[in-house]
């Protein structure tokens, strides 16, 4: 059985000042390596030679992690990094998904009211809803 200990902490002004240093840093770490990972798949054009020195996301490591952070919350930016990738990859395919069905839906529809004029209208006005 493990116990837990509640503790209040009064830090000073300086540890207040760390602490703050520390939180900046470690969110402007994870934003960085968020936007690598996400940019390599945009394709950007300028950042080709970065891709190419971006190893996968599941096996960056502190190392490979440039900030001034213990590596325990290296570790941890790297993890919070791999969550919020996997999200957008999620997302971005749940977006492609939506795309393509949308994109038979209209297919189907047009092959359904070829040669009727009123028809045609009508999906038309369904397609821009």
């Amino acid at each position: 059985m493990q116990l837990s200990e509640t503790v209040k902490l009064y830090p000073t002004e300086y540890q207040i000042e760390l602490i703050r240093n520390t939180m900046s840093e470690y969110i402007s770490t994870v934003n960085n390596i968020v936007s690598d990972y996400t940019n390599k798949d945009n394709g950007n054009i300028e950042s080709v030679k970065e891709i190419k020195n971006i190893k996968s996301i599941s096996k960056l490591t502190t190392a490979d992690v440039k900030a001034k952070l213990p590596s325990a919350l290296c570790n941890q930016c790297i993890r919070d990094a791999k969550s919020i990738v996997k999200k957008y990859d999620k997302a971005c395919k749940e977006v492609e998904k939506a795309k393509k069905n949308k994109k038979n839906k209209r297919s189907k529809r047009s092959k359904k009211v070829k040669g009727n004029k009123s028809s045609c209208f009508e999906e038309i006005m369904l397609l821009y809803q």
